[in-house]
């Protein structure tokens, strides 16, 4: 306020959103506080009086320093409600309290009365009129908007704690979807090595089965019974499988020697911390 006795006139307006201070309530103009000017912000509570006065961008800024942003939303809920009281009242042309403030009164005044011959003594008038009298058309009015007031704040405050519990809950999500693909890859992997070392070993025994086949028939005679027997041919095919089975199992335990990382990453400590703090 200019000319206040012991105040300091600022010339450049834009710079009291600068100043060391608790609570900044900018009420001037729309997206005064940006992206290019949040990081000098120095408050730790700002109250959006005017509508919107800050930025998506600053705001998301502004939250991840672990200041608390009061919505303009809910700063200005106090001037809508009492408006809708009064467009009530224009409706009904009747002022609240009007048609049942006498027999409100007339019902506390025969429960004090009841109260005093029960007890067998007198209150002063002062304090009998404290309790008798009804209320009037401000009373109702602040009582309306004192439950609205409370009903918002908790219904922002819950909102807030779902939507972090909601960020967090998906960020778990997103970290064990990436671990499950790459267990899922490694087992891929494992799967296709030991294939791979099958077919190997199978293309193995093949070729040796029919070098070995024509290295005993270039040996021996071609009517040598032995040698075309089913017995001959079981012997050389047992070998080459059990050879075959050997490779495979060795790549099978090979394959199991792998330990899967567990990649979800641990928080810190700066990152453990809610990012929306709201007052107890």
């Amino acid at each position: 306020m200019l000319g206040f006795p012991g105040s300091t006139a600022i010339t450049n307006s834009i710079e009291a959103l600068f100043l060391d201070c608790d609570i900044l309530v900018p009420a001037a103009s729309e997206m005064q506080i940006h992206r290019n000017n949040c990081d000098f912000i120095k408050a730790k509570v700002i109250a959006e009086a005017a509508n919107g006065p800050v930025t998506v961008g600053a705001e998301e800024h502004l939250l991840k320093q672990n200041k608390m942003i009061i919505p303009d939303l809910l700063l200005n809920a106090g001037g809508v409600t009492v408006s809708y009281f009064e467009w009530l009242k224009n409706l009904s042309h009747v002022r609240f309290g009007r048609i049942n403030k006498k027999w409100e009164e007339h019902g506390k005044n025969q429960l004090v009365e009841f109260v005093e011959t029960e007890m067998g003594r007198r209150l002063s008038p002062e304090a009998k009129q404290a309790i008798v009298s009804g209320a009037d058309e401000e009373m109702l009015v602040h009582s309306g908007l004192e439950d609205t007031m409370i009903n918002a704040v908790k219904e922002t405050r819950n909102t807030a704690r779902a939507k972090v519990l909601l960020i967090c809950w998906l960020e778990e999500a997103c970290h064990l979807l990436v671990a499950i693909d790459v267990v899922a890859l490694k087992l891929c992997v494992s799967i296709f090595i030991v294939v791979i070392c099958g077919l190997s070993s199978y293309a193995a025994c093949c070729a040796r089965f029919r070098l070995r086949r024509k290295w005993t028939s270039a040996l021996q005679p071609s009517s040598t019974p032995s040698t075309r027997s089913p017995v001959y041919k079981l012997v050389l095919v047992s070998s080459s499988c059990r050879q075959w089975l050997i490779r495979a199992v060795a790549a099978w335990v090979y394959c199991r020697k792998i330990q899967f990382v567990h990649i979800i990453r641990p928080q810190t400590k700066a990152e453990s911390s809610p990012r929306y703090v709201w007052p107890s």
